[in-house]
Parts: structure tokens; C-alpha cells; sequence
């Protein structure tokens, strides 16, 4: 189980991440013990990845009915948990940098408080007809690249790679995003 001070370090890591500063990684337990603990992100953010993809859902949240849509959900989330981790384990073997994996792997697990941070905000703004002119579209592209930076800027920084290998990286976790959104959503259409 991880303290709420492990929390409140692993907090001020993230942000100084965001802020473009590698001693953020200096915050994290970069440790075994860590990487295990770091998994408990999943369960802190749970509730808004939750939210978040009941929001992502629309329609098909709504055809699938709440008890399905929130189990899927659950599977795919769990899902993504474990594959992204797995599949880094890998490439970060191939590329080798499996020294850094586990401070990568922390920092990262850890960087989901900031993304739900940028993310739970844009959608709750999300208006109710989608095809109603807003500013809407153009604050998500933003939340969006300022996500997809920051954690290009983890991988750069914690696996001490290039910044084209960090796209790289950043590609594959938005490979992996876009399987598994599909497979969860053509379940939830499927029923």
C-alpha cells in the first residue's frame, strides 16, 4: 500500500515533470518496492478514469447500459494497466535502457494523476450536443498535446533516450490506447 507521503512526493515529482524538470524523477521510489506500490495509482484514479470514460462513451455507454458499460470499462482499464507496462518492459529491453525501466515505469504509473489533473476538467466542459459550435474541440487538442509532451518528456528523461525515441514510446502507448478503446468499444456496441 503506498503512504500519503509516497503520494505527496510522488505529486511533486509529477508536477515538476510538467514543468520540464528532471529532478522531478528524483521524487519517485524508483525501487522494486516501488514499481509494485506505483500500481496503486490505478486504484487512485480509478473513479475518474471511470467518469472520464463515461464521458468518452456517450452513446454507446447509454446502449449498453450502465452495469455493462462499467464492467467493460473496468476490463479495458485494468487492461491498459497491464499492457502498457509489459510491452515497455520489452522496448525498453530492445532499446537497452532496461536499467531505467523500473524509474520509467514508476514515473509514468505515477504521471496518470496528472493526466486526469488536465483531462476531467476539458470533459466536464464537453457540451451536451457535440455538434454545437464551441471552443471545446480546441481546448481538448490542447489538453491532448500538453499530455502527450509531458509524457514524451517522462520517457526522454527516465529511460534517457532521444526525442524521437520518446515519440516513439509515446506512439506505442497511443497504439495500445486506440487497441484497446476500440476492443472496448466494439464490446459495449456488441450487446
Amino acid at each position: 500500500m503506498i503512504t500519503a507521503a509516497e503520494i505527496a512526493r510522488a505529486i511533486q515529482g509529477c508536477w515538476r515533470l510538467a514543468r520540464l524538470d528532471p529532478s522531478g524523477m528524483d521524487f519517485f521510489d524508483k525501487t522494486v518496492d516501488g514499481f509494485w506500490r506505483s500500481f496503486w495509482v490505478a486504484a487512485l484514479v480509478a473513479p475518474a478514469y471511470m467518469l472520464l470514460g463515461w464521458f468518452d462513451g456517450g452513446a454507446a455507454a447509454v446502449e449498453a447500459g450502465t452495469a455493462r458499460h462499467y464492467t467493460v470499462e473496468g476490463i479495458a482499464y485494468v487492461i491498459s494497466w497491464v499492457a502498457y507496462p509489459l510491452a515497455m518492459f520489452y522496448l525498453a529491453r530492445l532499446m537497452d535502457r532496461e536499467q531505467d525501466f523500473i524509474g520509467y515505469a514508476v514515473a509514468y504509473n505515477w504521471s496518470h494523476i496528472f493526466q486526469v489533473a488536465v483531462f476531467l476538467p476539458v470533459w466536464a466542459m464537453a457540451p451536451d450536443d457535440p455538434t454545437a459550435p464551441s471552443g471545446w474541440s480546441l481546448i481538448m487538442t490542447a489538453a491532448t498535446v500538453i499530455v502527450l509532451i509531458y509524457v514524451g518528456y517522462i520517457a526522454k528523461t527516465a529511460l534517457r533516450i532521444t526525442a524521437m525515441m520518446a515519440s516513439g514510446v509515446v506512439a506505442l502507448d497511443i497504439a495500445l490506447s486506440l487497441l484497446i478503446g476500440g476492443i472496448r468499444d466494439a464490446l459495449l456496441l456488441s450487446g
